[in-house]
């Protein structure tokens, strides 16, 4: 498995200093606590797993070659439970090269040097440096270890597995979400022993979870300084909310100061907070404070700060308000030497929960304005953890999932709390987080397992507080969860994780699970809003278009939905993505029509897409025998698995932009946030997901964009073909506009238009138009028909001035595609044709190439001549000569999803990640549905260069 290099951590919550270093490189490790050993092969470089150092040391076999995640390779891996504990246990040793960084270090004291480890799954059973041995934190996944290292040498920990392994084998019965439950003993990701869209891991991810630094100090040390907002003066009267900035905040500064030493010292603690302006630091803040520190001792210390004049962080898509971040530092000195600086970003706003009176349920204000939640479900990069230490695989996803429109990522409970690289850019780029503890009731007594899991408490407790301090200055941590589905509330989960919350976070709001509703869920006596988001969640399967017309899509409508943590389907990468994780004859195994989640249809198998998690694509469409509809088979019967794979993306995009119009169509008048489940994927899977494992975006992705991604929006109700217009600005109405329907089709002709009037848009909210579509008398009804929604500004029907979507074409409206046929069980057969026979044409122009920041990027045009069928489904996708075809990490710029001939070209940039050395020629191909391969090539150089 090629690996991207892992980029090193110069964090927000780091010194840029060169007082700490990344010690990512330089260990080795042995199998036997004596090392008399070592592992062959190339040095470790951490974060790692014992798994996936012995797979590269060749101490384990694959029959199909070396990535454990193609094909069924991970089935061939002794799984734990057969070879016992010591299997995966490892030593890892390293010298710690403290006079070297004391000797860089100049700005500050070095009498102290720490190693510090972001995190180790499961235990460390023995850590020593220079052979004497040190004491060791609690075990469990999410606590952070530090080191005391001031004499240099020789370090060397032991890390065991954790101590409840469990097994995948469950006897007469099937096992269920997290294998036979018992990993849930343990404090840690039970998502590692198998769920429903992940296989177990062999070695349950032993190892490294997340960055190890050095640093050197002086013996008072800084320890979870943050800046928590605590009110906003917003410095106009009568306004409901704040603007881009506020005329005053009131701030509470939380650290820990900690003195290593034996003798008493008075510490000077400052904290400065500036803003960045044309260039130069605007101070906004700032504080100083003398605190007496006795020796060998700590205190937990909270000061007040105020700011002025301050600009104010707001979700990515709140209507030209930004996601600013300000630059903090805090120092501690002592006898005016400086002993101890944190330097990290702040993001001052304010984020209230409150039970909306109109959608009945849990909602958010932020900064005093209402803003509508569109959330993804995240698990985290990589089962095997190789991720999560890397600061651009980290940016990458969560960037993808701001192209996409969504504006909350629930970091769900089966997995993990995740790393501070992933904040970090969620702060940056504008995404709330929704973090939830290590709970689930899959495992933890609702539906399997005991309510007195995880066995010990004060281990489950120790990791619950670090991860609360770590993770409090972020700007994007929105609230706290205790657990995914726990419920009663008597049982699940402790009272006294409430209480460490809101004693180490105080004022962030903390909600003890995701959905109740009794026993099954869905009981609306059962819910209690002060205890759970949400009396029911899902579904999980492919619905009719008819139901996203309907209250809670998939489920009963007389349930009261405020807050959604998880709705979702099935998902498939490309043709070119399946190949990534299996055979082409693998792939050929092509489920059947109607195929069930075991991808069985009649007496056809398919055994390594039921291994990587293959879900139905099919919908029941009435009770009788053979009333199944399947999404796939609705284009034809596809010839080979390239075929399928183009024919599911169509679906997938057609499905989510439904799903998320559905949402929409009623912010804050049903709903006031949707999470889809799920977003992203830690291994090679077959559902859900919007982009692959190797960050290609799949229909899903383009679909939840084509919904979601612009502030303003106009839309078709799968009901009665109505059209809505839908404002998501947090503060500003959109004025009364008008809807342009035109429809096409498949020759790229217009066979209809009609506008309809829109009334004033609220902010925050949606309205119906004054009519609605119709099928053409010009297509008939076995023909698809494309449709176009255009909004623009002025009401009147022959207005010129069009709405700008946020992240549009060059002068573009804001438009929205469907394609569409009459009946209420679309039959797409007459697209199946088109794809057969490519007739239509698409042209390609590159503009340039450029490689900046680990990818590389693309300019390019896309036009369909005047000769021409319409085009659907246009995808730009990059070429190297050595590395081949890069999976298309996203596209900037245009996002139209049909290109209509005779128009002037649609400008994309598309990008892709690439390793350090690549550059040179580079070839951009673009496919699509309908119309034959074309390809470009262009010379990529850093900082770009003109074909």
């Amino acid at each position: 498995l090629s690996l991207p290099l892992a980029a090193s951590i110069d964090s927000p919550g780091s010194s840029s200093r060169q007082c700490r270093i990344e010690l990512s490189g330089g260990w080795r490790a042995c199998r036997d606590r004596s090392c008399t050993r070592w592992l062959r092969g190339p040095q470790p470089t951490l974060p790692t797993t014992a798994l996936a150092t012995l797979l590269a040391a060749g101490e384990l076999h694959l029959p199909k070659g070396d990535d454990p995640y193609f094909s069924d390779n991970l089935a061939h891996i002794p799984d734990i439970n057969v070879t016992g504990a010591s299997f995966y246990t490892l030593t890892w040793e390293r010298q710690m090269p403290v006079e070297q960084l004391s000797a860089e270090c100049r700005e500050q004291q070095t009498d102290r040097a720490w190693l510090r480890l972001e995190g180790v799954n499961y235990r460390a059973s023995r850590a020593s440096l220079g052979g004497l041995p040190l004491p060791t934190p609690p075990p469990g996944m999410f606590i952070r270890h530090r080191y005391e290292v001031s004499a240099g040498g020789l370090f060397a920990l032991t890390i065991a597995p954790p101590t409840h392994y469990g097994g995948t084998e469950c006897g007469s019965g099937a096992c269920g979400q997290g294998g036979d439950h018992a990993l849930a003993q343990d404090v840690t990701a039970q998502v590692m022993l198998g769920w429903d869209w992940a296989r177990p891991i062999p070695d349950r991810s032993t190892g490294f979870f997340g960055g190890v630094q050095l640093e050197v100090t002086g013996s008072v040390t800084i320890e979870d300084a943050a800046l928590l907002t605590r009110a906003l003066s917003c410095g106009c009267a009568g306004c409901e909310g704040c603007g881009a900035r506020a005329e005053r905040a009131a701030l509470l500064m939380v650290l820990t100061l900690e003195n290593h030493a034996a003798r008493s010292v008075v510490v000077e603690l400052s904290a400065v907070l500036r803003e960045s302006v044309a260039g130069r630091a605007a101070t906004r803040g700032e504080l100083r404070h003398s605190i007496v520190l006795g020796g060998h001792s700590s205190r937990d210390v909270r000061l007040p700060l105020n700011a002025t004049d301050v600009p104010l962080w707001w979700p990515h898509n709140a209507g030209g308000l930004e996601p600013t971040l300000l630059n903090a530092t805090v120092q501690a000195r002592i006898g005016g030497a400086l002993s101890h600086s944190e330097e990290f970003r702040v993001g001052v706003r304010t984020a209230e929960a409150y039970i909306d009176n109109r959608t009945g349920g849990r909602a958010f204000r932020v900064n005093g304005q209402k803003v509508f939640l569109l959330g993804g479900n995240w698990i985290t990069p990589d089962l095997m953890l190789r991720y999560s230490a890397d600061r651009t695989r980290y940016c990458d996803e969560v960037r993808l999932h701001q192209r996409a429109g969504i504006n909350l990522l629930r970091v769900w409970g089966g997995g993990v709390s995740e790393r501070n690289p992933f904040y970090e850019c969620a702060s940056e780029m504008g995404l709330f987080v929704y973090q939830e503890f290590w709970m689930s009731g899959d495992n933890n007594g609702r539906w399997a397992g005991s309510y007195s899991w995880p066995l010990d408490e004060a281990a489950y407790f120790a990791n619950a507080q670090d991860t609360v301090r770590r993770l409090r200055r972020f700007a994007a941590l929105l609230f706290w969860g205790g657990g995914n589905e726990l419920f009663p509330r008597r049982l699940s989960p402790p009272v006294a994780l409430e209480e460490i919350v809101h004693r180490e976070d105080p004022g962030r709001f903390y909600i003890a699970s995701s959905m109740d509703g009794g026993i099954k869920g869905g009981n609306m006596s059962e819910h209690d809003d002060e205890y759970a988001l949400a009396p029911r969640d899902g579904p999980y399967t492919m619905l009719m278009p008819l139901s996203f017309a309907q209250r809670n899509p998939g489920l009963h409508a007389n349930l009261t939905i405020s807050f959604q943590p998880e709705v979702g389907f099935t998902s498939a990468p490309s043709y070119r993505g399946l190949l990534r994780f299996m055979s082409a004859t693998e792939a050929e195994q092509i489920p059947e029509r109607g195929a069930d989640s075991a991808c069985r249809a009649g007496s056809a198998t398919s055994p390594v897409w039921a291994f990587h998690n293959y879900l139905s694509w099919s919908t029941a469409n009435g009770s009788g025998p053979g009333q199944i509809y399947d999404h796939v088979y609705a284009y034809g019967q596809p010839a080979n698995a390239s075929e399928w794979a183009a024919a599911a993306a169509l679906a997938s995009f057609a499905q989510f932009q439904a799903l998320v119009e559905g949402y929409q169509a009623h912010l804050f008048e049903w709903y006031a946030s949707m999470s889809i489940w799920k977003t992203q994927t830690p291994w090679p899977s077959l559902r859900g997901f919007l982009y692959d494992w190797w960050l290609e975006p799949t229909g899903a992705f383009y679909g939840v964009q084509a919904a979601a991604s612009d502030r303003v929006h106009a839309q078709l109700d799968r009901g009665d073909w109505g059209v809505r217009v839908v404002n998501k600005d947090v503060a500003a109405a959109l004025p009364a506009s008008s809807v342009t329907a035109e429809w096409f089709g498949l020759d790229g002709k217009r066979v209809a238009t009609e506008t309809m009037r829109a009334p004033l848009v609220a902010a925050s909210s949606s309205r119906a138009a004054d009519g609605a579509v119709h099928w053409p008398a010009a297509l008939s009804r076995e023909a698809v028909g494309f449709l176009r929604l255009t909004l623009r500004a002025s009401p009147t029907p022959h207005a010129a001035q069009e709405v700008t979507p946020l992240e549009g074409g060059e002068g573009e409206p804001a438009a929205s595609w469907y394609w569409l046929t009459p009946g209420a069980a679309p039959d797409y057969t007459q697209l199946g044709a088109a794809r057969r026979a490519q007739r239509a044409r698409l042209s390609l122009r590159v503009r340039s190439c450029w490689r900046a920041d680990g990818h590389v990027r693309a300019a390019a045009e896309l036009w369909v001549p005047e000769s021409s069928g319409l085009v659907l489904y246009p995808q730009l996708a990059l070429s190297l000569p050595r590395e081949g075809e890069l999976p298309a990490s996203w596209q900037e710029g245009d996002r139209a999803v049909v290109l209509l001939p005779g128009r002037k070209p649609s400008a994309r940039i598309v990008v892709a990640r690439v390793g350090a050395r690549a550059g040179g020629v580079v070839s951009v191909v673009a496919r699509s549905w309908n119309a034959p391969q074309v390809e470009a090539r262009c010379v990529c150089v850093e900082g770009g260069a003109e074909v």
